[in-house]
């Protein structure tokens, strides 16, 4: 069916919803995948993105439900972001 991109350079934050029941998303990244401490991940329903979801019951994957709040995050000890 339909194919889309979007391109999100390093250092800028991502986050997707869909209202449909099956979702396929494939990630090109700018670098080979090292190991997960360089990854960040922010807290879907942080009260500082300010962001009114419209589904009250999300799907969120285990992963994703550890993510922190961005205000917890000490962005300067991830050095793909310091190449930014």
């Amino acid at each position: 069916k339909d194919h889309f991109q979007i391109f999100t350079p390093p250092g800028v934050g991502s986050g997707f919803y869909s209202l449909a029941n099956n979702n396929h998303l494939i990630y090109k990244i700018s670098e080979l995948y090292k190991n997960d401490k360089n990854e960040i991940g922010i807290f879907w329903k942080d009260k500082d993105l300010n962001i009114d979801w419209p589904c009250k019951k999300p799907i969120i994957s285990n992963k994703d439900k550890k993510n922190k709040l961005i205000k917890d995050i000490n962005f300067d000890s991830y050095s793909d972001l310091k190449k930014v």
